[in-house]
C-alpha cells in the first residue's frame, strides 16, 4: 500500500542553524498543508547548534503536521531484517531517537506512519522493534559517543516501561538529600573533558579546581531546567519529550573544519566564533555546548498562564523568568538555575540562545558582558526594588536583527536553550 502523495520537506545531511531556519520557512509556506518529512540518518557539519535546532524542528513539525508521514531512505521491497537495521541506525542518532519517541502512540496521539523511499508503508511492528533495540532502551544509559552525551525521556520512559527503571531513577528522581542526576551528569562531564584533554590538537582542560566549580554549577543548572520541563513543560494530551544534548567541540583531527565554517554565515554564533580565530583560521579553544529542550509550553506561556498577546510581551515574560531568584526548592542554592547560569556564562564569556514559540533571542557575553558590580549591588536590594533594574541589565537580542526589540519568528514548539562556553575561559 502506498501513501497518497503529499507535500514533503527533505532534510539534508549537512545542517546548521541557517539551513534549519529555511526548514521552518518551508514548513509554514502553507499553513494547512500536511507535510511529510524525510530525514537523514547521519548528520555532518552540524556542530554548535545544528543538531539541537534540528531536534526542535522535528518536534515542531510533529505538532504542525499531526497526520503526516516520515519518509525514510529505506529502498522499497527491502527485506525485513534490513528494514529494522536501517530504522535502528536512524533511531540510535539523537535526532532519530527523539523522532521515534515523539511519533509513537501515547494518549490521544496515533502512531505515525513510516514509509520507504517510494512511499510504501513500513509495518508498525518493524518501527517498534527498531526502537526497542536502540542503545538507550537496551542499556538503560544515556547515549555517549566520543565527546558528546545525550539524555532524553518521554511519557513512556518516565511512567510506562519497567525496563528503564534504573534510567528513570538516575535521571529523574530527586531524593531528599541529593540529586542523582546532578552527580551522574557531573561525572559524565568530567569524562568528556578528560577525553578532550588527550586530543593533541587542542589545549588542555582548565585547572582542576576551576573545572570542578564550573561542572558543579553547570550540572545544577542542567538538572533544574530538565526538572522544570518535567514539572510544567508537558503536553496535556500527547507525548511529552525533554532532553539534554551535551557536546565538547574539539578539533579531533587535523582535517576537521573550523567551527565557524560549520554554522553558516551571518548569524550570531558565526560572529561569536570568529572572535576566537587564530591565524590559521581555526579557533584557539574547544567549546562546551549544552542544549536543553522540551515540547511543552514555553517560558512565556508558563509565566503568563496564557499565550502571549504580542512578541514584546513574550520577550518580557521570558526575561522575567530569568529573574526568578528562587524556585520551588526549599534549598537556598537551588531554584536559581537560569539566573545563576547567566552569571556563570557571563564569567566564561559564553553565549546563550533561547527559542520558543515566536521568540528567538540570544546574548553574546563576549561583546555584551554583564556589569558584575551592578548585579552584586542589586542582589543586596529587596526584590521589589531591584526588579526593574535587573530586567534592564538582563536584556536579550533578537536572533535575526541583533537588536533588543524582538521580531516575530516562525512558531517553534517547546522551550529550547543552547549554551556555548569556550573551554579556555573556564577559570576560578
Amino acid at each position: 500500500m502506498n501513501q497518497a502523495p503529499t507535500q514533503s520537506i527533505v532534510v539534508h545531511s549537512s545542517q546548521n542553524v541557517n539551513s534549519i531556519a529555511a526548514l521552518y520557512e518551508a514548513l509554514y509556506q502553507d499553513e494547512k498543508a500536511n507535510i511529510s518529512l524525510k530525514l537523514p540518518t547521519d548528520l555532518k557539519d552540524y556542530r554548535l547548534g545544528g543538531k539541537g535546532e534540528l531536534i526542535q524542528f522535528i518536534l515542531t513539525w510533529a505538532d504542525k503536521c499531526p497526520d503526516a508521514s516520515i519518509t525514510t531512505h529505506i529502498p522499497s521491497r527491502e527485506d525485513s531484517d534490513q528494514v529494522q537495521i536501517q530504522l535502528n541506525n536512524l533511531f540510535n542518532q539523537e535526532h532519530g531517537f527523539v523522532l521515534a519517541l515523539r511519533l509513537r502512540k501515547w494518549g490521544l496521539d496515533n502512531a505515525r506512519v513510516f514509509t520507504d523511499i517510494k512511499g510504501g508503508v513500513i509495518a508498525e511492528d518493524f518501527v517498534n522493534q527498531a526502537l526497542s533495540q536502540t542503545d538507550i532502551i537496551t542499556s538503560g544509559q544515556p547515549t555517549i559517543k566520543n565527546l558528546r552525551m545525550f539524555v532524553v525521556v518521554d511519557d513512556f520512559i518516565e511512567y510506562g516501561e519497567n525496563i528503564l527503571e534504573d534510567y528513570t531513577k538516575l535521571y529523574l528522581r530527586r531524593e531528599q538529600t541529593r540529586s542523582p542526576m546532578k552527580a551522574s551528569y557531573s561525572a559524565f562531564l568530567e569524562i568528556m573533558f578528560k577525553r578532550q584533554a588527550i586530543i593533541k590538537t587542542q589545549s588542555p582542560i582548565p585547572h582542576p579546581v576551576a573545572l570542578k566549580g564550573f561542572i558543579d554549577s553547570v550540572a545544577r543548572f542542567a538538572y533544574e531546567l530538565f526538572e522544570n520541563a518535567g514539572r510544567w513543560g508537558t503536553k496535556q494530551y500527547g507525548n511529552s519529550i525533554r532532553g539534554i544534548l551535551t557536546h565538547v567541540h574539539a578539533r579531533e583531527v587535523k582535517s576537521t573544519k573550523p567551527l565557524y565554517s560549520q554554522v553558516g554565515e551571518d548569524n550570531p554564533i558565526n560572529d561569536y566564533l570568529k572572535r576566537f580565530q587564530k591565524a590559521d583560521g581555526y579557533e584557539d579553544t574547544a567549546f562546551l555546548e549544552i542544549t536543553i529542550f522540551d515540547n511543552g509550553p514555553t517560558l512565556a506561556k508558563h509565566f503568563l498562564k496564557r499565550a502571549p498577546k504580542s512578541i514584546s510581551e513574550e520577550l518580557k515574560a521570558t526575561r522575567q523568568c530569568l529573574l526568578l531568584a528562587s524556585g520551588r526548592s526549599p534549598k537556598s542554592n537551588e531554584g536559581r538555575g537560569l539566573y545563576d547560569s547567566i552569571k556563570l556564562i557571563n564569567r566564561c564569556r559564553g553565549l546563550i540562545k533561547y527559542k520558543g514559540n515566536r521568540l528567538s533571542v540570544f546574548r553574546d557575553f563576549f561583546i555584551d558582558p554583564l556589569d558584575d558590580e551592578k548585579i552584586a549591588a542589586l542582589e543586596l536590594e529587596p526584590q521589589e526594588k531591584r526588579y526593574a533594574k535587573m530586567l534592564h541589565l538582563l536584556f536579550m537580542n533578537d536572533w535575526n536583527t541583533r537588536l533588543k526589540s524582538p521580531s516575530p519568528h516562525p512558531v517553534a514548539s517547546g522551550s529550547f536553550f543552547t549554551i556555548i562556553v569556550p573551554v579556555k575561559e573556564i577559570v576560578q
